[in-house]
């Protein structure tokens, strides 16, 4: 991952993609602990 890199910023494009997949992934993560939150708050 090179986030901080110029020619990164300079190229709107796969730098938007690794941004999306990123946010992507936080969201999938949450998603998931919230779930197992929710699960072991059940007791199930």
């Amino acid at each position: 991952m090179v986030c901080g890199n110029h020619q990164v910023a300079e190229t709107p494009g796969p730098f938007f993609g690794v941004r999306a997949f990123r946010l992507f992934l936080q969201f999938r993560n949450v998603i998931l602990f919230s779930g197992s939150c929710h699960v072991a708050i059940n007791g199930a």
